[in-house]
């Protein structure tokens, strides 16, 4: 039997139908909100029942956690109350969903409350796809940022580590929906909430009060909405229950950085920082701030999907939703839709295991030698799998926009880092500088800094990759969708046509006809034989980084200093999700990655042999 808390890419359906415009769960039999008024509703019980206004006008940061995200309607009038009283509060907010409805519903679900409006259809412009993990998405202007995790609250909590402030506990009612409302799940409640955290639920349920109360609340009756009597609220108390330790304070204090490497790395972190008001500077050796990946004129953004659970698939769904989001609302992509042909054969069996999971048909989709010829406009005589949301984007506008706003100092190479009392002193060939915090994000070069910090490691791997700068004249011109393979091979763009990519144990950057023969070799034999000679091929050489487990680094190595590499050929799908999430937790907010996921990449694992 499988096991139901396994991370699988099925989402249960939302099996809803609406009655008189209120969404009914067709299997639990209940509503989503109240049919007298489900605004009203959220107001009384959820921000009345927490105090929420006083919180919003004196707090300048709260985290606001809710078990069933529905239609969300709780999040629309938190939004709401925040832009009535001006406030300006941070907020985190962090949701569950384990039935996802699709944009269309919620706005439909929304339409008998026009005072939200243009709040709603503000959240169902950036409404997440169905894909299971976290989407995090800004509202209010960036003052509100929300991480809602499809999937079952019961089995994501416990990989989680945060400290709620305020508790929505939402969802169907436990009469309707029994397996829900747990011990488990009140004790995971319990364990993500701060002293003094402030709880409200629309259900007075026995199993409900002892639950929050062995959880370590202080829970009372109140009047309900309504027809419903009563209503419940609670306060987490200093005692917390046997097994229900809190989890360690994240670091806090960031506000001095420097981030080492201009690249989609550090360009991420850069926009992150940007966007909390924490000052920082870059420096990098490229010129014009392009280092050699990310100064490629082309990239491809796709995801990582596997058959079983692994660490690499779990983060680049996630990391997807959240690049695709951005390249779509920037106007970044340059060609929508990727092919991953069944090539070289080993991919075959790959596939067709793949196809059977259920992903999402927009996530992945299996598709015939016809289908693709039809897609790409040439054909392959090959079948494979169709990525529609992955993308080709130019890497030098992305980094760009995100570094924009940020102090670049271009052209600086950094020799090595010193450790200080209060910080990190960056040795630099032309100058030193100091910081609080130092952030490694460059790609081959960070090896020798780890090392200058006092980190032995033999885990390190540095490899070169050409790419094949291929004349638009060739036979294959005519292909109109990026393929991907054992290489990949990308439409022809400004009178250039892009494939690659060749890997070589060396630190070497040469562009050598070696490398480009290897290009072509990739290639489908169809494709081959439309390339021509490579006399007129340019080309270019990149240093890479890697871990011996292929995993990425992310997160803090020693005190103030912390590291963003080694992400490898999913770099500028992960680069977004992985900075956001690093400089969370940096500065105390909470992570996007759950705690196996933070673990699997923290970068102390160097030091291990």
């Amino acid at each position: 039997m499988a096991n139901p808390d396994k991370f699988l890419p099925q989402l249960a359906p939302a099996d809803i139908i609406s009655e008189a415009g209120v969404l009914r769960s067709i299997t639990h039999d209940d509503i989503y909100f109240s049919v007298e008024d489900g605004l009203a509703e959220s107001r009384h019980v959820f921000l009345d029942g927490t105090s929420l206004r006083d919180a919003l006008s004196t707090r300048s940061h709260l985290v606001i956690a809710e078990t069933g995200f529905g239609t969300g309607l709780n999040l629309m009038a938190v939004l709401a109350e925040h832009a009535v009283i001006n406030s300006a509060c941070h907020i985190d907010y962090i949701s569950f969903e384990s039935r996802p409805l699709s944009a269309d519903v919620v706005a439909a679900a929304h339409q008998p409350f026009p005072e939200i409006a243009a709040i709603s259809r503000e959240m169902c412009a950036k409404w997440p796809r169905r894909w299971p993990g976290v989407h995090r998405f800004d509202m209010a202007a960036g003052l509100v940022s929300v991480q809602l995790y499809y999937g079952r609250a019961e089995a994501v909590m416990p990989r989680l580590n945060f400290s709620a402030d305020i508790w929505f506990l939402d969802g169907f009612s436990p009469i309707r929906n029994p397996d829900f409302w747990t011990e488990e799940l009140m004790n995971e409640v319990g364990r993500l909430s701060c002293t003094g955290a402030r709880l409200a639920t629309f259900t007075v349920a026995a199993l409900v009060r002892n639950g929050l109360a062995s959880a370590g609340f202080e829970v009372e009756k109140r009047a309900g909405f309504g027809r419903k009597r009563d209503m419940l609220a609670a306060v987490k108390s200093d005692k917390v229950a046997d097994g229900t330790a809190l989890m360690p304070a994240l670091a806090k204090g960031l506000d001095d950085v420097i981030i080492i490497g201009g690249g989609i790395a550090g360009a991420a972190i850069a926009s992150q920082l940007r966007a909390r008001g924490i000052g920082h500077k870059i420096i990098d050796a490229g010129q014009k701030s392009f280092p050699p990946a990310s100064g490629n004129p082309a990239g491809i953004v796709m995801p990582f999907l596997s058959v079983e659970e692994t660490e690499s698939a779990r983060v680049s769904i996630s990391a997807l939703s959240m690049m695709r989001q951005f390249v779509e609302e920037n106007g970044l992509i340059c060609e929508d839709g990727v092919i991953a042909l069944d090539l070289p054969e080993v991919k075959i069996g790959r596939h067709e295991k793949l196809a059977t999971q259920g992903y999402p048909a927009d996530l992945m989709r299996m598709i015939s030698a016809d289908e693709v010829a039809d897609l790409c406009g040439m054909p392959c005589g090959l079948g494979g799998l169709y990525h529609e949301t992955a993308c080709v984007i130019d890497p030098r506008r992305v980094c760009e926009l995100l570094k924009e706003g940020s102090p670049v100092l271009d052209e600086v190479s950094v020799t090595g880092l010193i450790q200080e009392d209060d910080g990190w002193t960056v040795i630099c060939d032309t100058a030193r500088f100091t910081a609080k915090h130092v952030i490694l994000c460059g790609g081959a070069g960070a090896e020798a800094l780890i090392r200058s910090a006092g980190i032995i490691t033999d885990r390190l791997q540095t490899t070169s990759g050409q790419i094949s700068l291929m004349p638009d004249n060739t036979g294959l011109s005519a292909l109109t969708k990026t393929l991907n393979y054992g290489g990949y091979l990308i439409p022809a763009r400004h009178q250039t046509q892009i494939c690659g990519a060749s890997f070589a144990l060396s630190a070497t950057t040469d562009i050598t006809s070696e490398a480009h023969h290897h290009n072509l070799a990739l290639m489908p034999e169809q494709l081959h034989a439309s390339a021509g000679t490579i006399d007129a091929f340019s080309g270019r050489t990149s240093l890479r980084l890697a871990v011996t487990d292929r995993l990425p680094l992310s997160g803090q190595i020693a005190p103030g200093l912390s590291v963003l590499s080694c992400l490898g050929a999913r770099g500028l799908t992960n680069a977004l999700f992985l900075g956001d999430d690093l400089v969370r937790r940096l500065s105390g907010r909470p992570a996007l990655m759950d705690m196996p996921l933070q673990a699997a990449l923290d970068p102390k694992r160097l030091r291990a042999r």
